[in-house]
C-alpha cells in the first residue's frame, strides 16, 4: 500500500497513518470531475473557453466536498491559474497512490499550463503590436487557435487521470462497503 502525500510504499494494510509523513493513510475519497478529452475540447471551444473555469469549480468543490475544508470554490476557479498547482498535485497525488502509471508529472503539467497560458495571453498583444491581426487576418487565427491548444493540452492530459483514479476510488468504495466487517447491524 502507498501513502498518497509522500508515495511510502511501505506501509502495512492495517495502519491509520504513515509513518514517514504522517499522513492518513485512508483519505477521504474524491471523485473529481471527468469530461472525455474530445467533450473537453469540444465544450471549450464552443463556450470560448469559459468551460475551463466551470471544470475547476466543479474540481474545487468535489474537494470541498470530500474534505470539509472551508476553501471557496468559486475564487479559485476564478483565479484557476493561481490554483491549478495545487488541484493538479492533488489529482496526480490520488490517482498515483492507486497505482496510475504516466510519464507526465503534475509539475511538468503545470509548467506546461502556467506557460502556456503566457504565451496565449500575449499572442494577442503581439498581434496588435505588429499589425499582424489587419495585415494577415488568417495567420491570427491560426496563432491563436494554436495558442487555444496549447493552453488546453494539460487539461486534456490529466483527463486520464481522473478517470483512472474515479474507476478506483468507486472499485475500492463498492468493496469495503460490501465486506462484512463494515456492515452496521441494526439494533
Amino acid at each position: 500500500m502507498k501513502c498518497y502525500n509522500c508515495y511510502n510504499s511501505q506501509l502495512d494494510t492495517h495502519s491509520v497513518a504513515c509513518n514517514r509523513c504522517g499522513a492518513l493513510t485512508h483519505p477521504p475519497t474524491v471523485t473529481y470531475f471527468y469530461v472525455h478529452p474530445l467533450r473537453f475540447l469540444l465544450l471549450s471551444f464552443i463556450t470560448a473557453g469559459f468551460f475551463v473555469p466551470y471544470w475547476f469549480y466543479r474540481n474545487w468543490v468535489a474537494v470541498k466536498q470530500a474534505e470539509k475544508t472551508s476553501i471557496r470554490p468559486f475564487w479559485r476557479a476564478l483565479f484557476y491559474t493561481y490554483f491549478c498547482f495545487n488541484l493538479f498535485t492533488r489529482i496526480y497525488g490520488d490517482a498515483k497512490a492507486r497505482d496510475y502509471k504516466s510519464r507526465l508529472t503534475a509539475s511538468k503539467l503545470i509548467i506546461f499550463y502556467v506557460v502556456s497560458t503566457y504565451l496565449f495571453n500575449s499572442t494577442g498583444n503581439i498581434a496588435q503590436y505588429m499589425s499582424v491581426h489587419t495585415l494577415f487576418p488568417l495567420l491570427f487565427i491560426v496563432m491563436a487557435g494554436i495558442g487555444f491548444l496549447l493552453v488546453l493540452c494539460p487539461l486534456l492530459f490529466i483527463q486520464p487521470a481522473i478517470k483512472f483514479h474515479n474507476a478506483h476510488a468507486m472499485a475500492s468504495h463498492e468493496h469495503n462497503a460490501s465486506d462484512p466487517k463494515n456492515k452496521t447491524i441494526p439494533i
